[in-house]
């Protein structure tokens, strides 16, 4: 069964965690391999919150997204974007609203979550994944990481999981 009809977050709550951690040290082609992936399947729902990130292929806009996948800390805003370019702030908007969804800021804010999220789960420091995507204070960072994915960035360290 699909859960959604275009790529989405999944919400990984305990249950889906045990299932996914059982799936992986059990045989596939066993009858409980199976059972344990439809269940799975059963359990899963979207995420309130996804850090699915969809890349503008606009070549308008498409270096705009690659320079702040590239360079998360760069804290160019839509204004010096629009300069750089030529082009006025309010294309800028409406072309990432067109192929993404989200506007420019919601946009370069997810990607800057999504890589700390990288940095946090690979054992780094909530501070220096901060300073790493252009914050300059752990409260800034943390207020816009909640409002990204609905939780502190703290549940993104291993041994919180």
């Amino acid at each position: 069964p699909l859960v959604s009809d275009r790529p989405t977050a999944i919400a990984i709550t305990p249950l889906l965690r045990l299932l996914l951690d059982r799936l992986q040290h059990t045989d596939p082609g066993t009858s409980s391999y199976s059972l344990t992936e439809a269940m799975i399947l059963d359990v899963m729902t979207p995420a309130d919150n996804e850090l699915l990130l969809h890349m503008p292929s606009n070549p308008l806009i498409a270096p705009i997204a690659n320079a702040i996948i590239e360079g998360p800390a760069d804290a160019s805003s839509l204004q010096d974007w629009a300069r750089k370019l030529g082009i006025s702030g309010r294309t800028i908007t409406r072309a990432f609203e067109a192929e993404t969804g989200l506007g420019f800021g919601r946009w370069a804010t997810t990607a800057r979550v999504q890589h700390a999220v990288s940095m946090i789960s690979l054992g780094g420091e909530v501070d220096e994944a901060a300073a790493g995507v252009g914050y300059r204070s752990v409260s800034a960072f943390t207020t816009a990481f909640k409002r990204i994915t609905g939780t502190t960035p703290g549940q993104f360290r291993p041994s919180a999981n």
